[in-house]
């Protein structure tokens, strides 16, 4: 049997380097649409993303069980998962689904950090739903669901180059957003489907976080930290007209009618804002 040249090695060793190289920029991109690394730069999200290993389901099979350990953290990169949830740790009980999540969603973080059982379990959707690539293919979306898995032991070292309060507060981030009456009208699995969706963002004191006149893209709630109401008068005078505070949300008629901002929200100290 022929010996494989050194120049062989060395292709498969540059071969192996750039997929290494691709699978890290596929994760960073994914990552850094996640709320809990928002604040990372690029440096941080490629060394968090090398702790992170691609796995699949098939539609059906269960990512993780009601009262299971806590193993591991996950997020979406391709597919729907179902979430289900049983009134009590009854196996026999009957499980209820209580929302979907999709790309970038993560899930699997609560229970690491409180060291409790899963409070949930996660199925890989049975349908998958529509992607912008598939459809300009023409073609039909990958059948299963598709995660970036970070093992428990990772997800501490990666807990030591960031701050656990960005996972507090984005987790009472969640919590304020089921409860406003703003969508009391939603279905209970919509209103989680929501919440879950939304990101953290901080600001400094004195940041704008609307500015009138500016487009209204991005609705806001209050999750800690006040802010104040101003508007410019013909005169130029910038009037204070209200202030927020916690569990308070602003920006909605923007966001839903499409039109321009008619105020100013300044931040007064540190906040931090579901949006």
């Amino acid at each position: 049997t022929q010996m494989p040249t050194m120049s062989a090695f060395v292709h498969a060793g540059k071969y192996v380097e750039q997929e290494r190289a691709r699978r890290v920029r596929k994760f960073v991109a994914t990552l850094a649409e996640v709320p809990i690394f928002q604040e990372f730069d690029a440096h941080q999200l490629r060394g968090v993303a090398q702790y992170f290993n691609e796995v699949h389901f098939e539609p059906g099979e269960c990512v993780m069980r009601q009262g299971g350990a806590a193993d591991a953290l996950y997020v979406i990169l391709r597919g729907e998962a179902r979430v289900t949830q049983r009134a009590d740790d009854d196996p026999h009980s009957e499980e209820r689904e209580t929302c979907r999540l999709h790309a970038p969603m993560h899930f699997g973080d609560l229970a690491l950090l409180n060291d409790k059982g899963r409070a949930e379990s996660v199925f890989a959707a049975a349908e998958a739903p529509p992607t912008a690539a598939a459809d300009a293919a023409g073609g039909v979306a990958a059948a299963g669901l598709s995660l970036l898995k970070l093992p428990r032991g990772m997800f501490s070292q990666v807990l030591a180059v960031t701050s656990l309060d960005n996972f507090a507060k984005h987790r009472d981030g969640v919590k304020t957003i089921m409860r406003l009456p703003l969508f009391e009208s939603l279905e209970p699995t919509q209103r989680k489907t929501l919440a879950r969706s939304m990101k953290l963002l901080r600001f400094a004191p004195g940041d704008h976080l609307c500015t009138q006149g500016a487009p209204g893209d991005t609705f806001f709630v209050i999750i800690e930290g006040s802010c104040k109401v101003t508007t410019i008068e013909e005169t130029g005078v910038d009037r204070e007209r209200a202030r927020l505070t916690v569990d308070d949300y602003f920006g909605e008629v923007a966001f839903f009618e499409k039109v321009v901002r008619t105020m100013n929200v300044v931040a007064e100290e540190d906040v931090a804002c579901m949006a």
